[in-house]
């Protein structure tokens, strides 16, 4: 069953982060609500999330598998009390599972039936994600069935995919909800990404990347045609990364 998470949507949350206030409290850092992707980091002795943040040593999860799709409501970073001086480890963390979807590669985009207009989209992007792309979504359903679609076949400016999100009803509900979803983007950033060097406090990264504008049906009009929408401004396409060699 997908997870339901009765939050407001975070504005301009996958263009950037530097904006963000963290909980302080003398050496304790107490992170924000965001979304987390699980992996296996042997030099961090297991297993380790994937933040805006960065990523940081895990062990005290253990119902979770490399690939998982988190929300995390909180998690804190104790500096006082780190394990190691090579990385950081995560506290008191407390997370609900994120269901996902691969995007759907194709030369249209079919709606099937019973697909509603979505009110409201924002998406969430980082390097740390491995390929995770998350969107956050009012709909009116409890458990919408979420899609992603990318037109191969549909004409790009300036190198900026669209990617397409539609929903489909599960239970509806005479209210919007707010859900979050994952959609794993790595075979398009392998098979159609670029690459390029970035540098971050001096250090430079390589990534491979794809830029998208990330698109919703918000109705139909009279003639019972999809009409989308954009959750970014079209001149801040959405930067998709995962590092090189990943």
């Amino acid at each position: 069953m997908k997870k339901l998470f009765f939050i407001p949507l975070i504005l301009g949350i996958g263009i950037g982060f530097n904006s963000c206030n963290l909980g302080d409290t003398g050496n304790v850092t107490t992170y924000p609500a965001f979304p987390a992707v699980v992996d296996f980091n042997s030099s961090m002795g297991g297993i380790s999330i994937g933040t805006p943040f960065g990523v940081f040593a895990a062990p005290s999860l253990k119902d979770v598998y490399p690939g998982d799709c988190l929300f995390l409501y909180q998690f804190t970073i104790d500096y006082d009390h780190q394990p190691s001086t090579e990385f950081y480890t995560a506290t008191n963390i407390v997370k609900e599972s994120v269901d996902q979807s691969y995007l759907e590669q194709r030369s249209f985009i079919e709606l099937y039936d019973n697909t509603i207009p979505i009110n409201a989209m924002e998406g969430v992007a980082s390097v740390n994600y491995n390929g995770k792309f998350f969107i956050y979504a009012s709909v009116r359903d409890k458990v919408p069935n979420f899609r992603m679609i990318y037109n191969y076949e549909e004409q790009e400016t300036n190198g900026v995919k669209n990617l397409y999100v539609i929903a489909s009803s599960v239970a509806s509900s005479s209210e919007d909800i707010a859900s979050i979803h994952a959609f794993d983007l790595l075979d398009l950033i392998y098979s159609e990404g670029r690459d390029t060097t970035l540098t971050y406090s001096g250090f430079s990264i390589e990534q491979r990347y794809i830029k998208a504008n990330l698109k919703y049906l918000s109705k139909y009009t009279e003639g019972a045609e999809p009409e989308y929408k954009n959750a970014n401004d079209q001149s801040a396409p959405f930067f998709i990364s995962i590092l090189k060699g990943y």
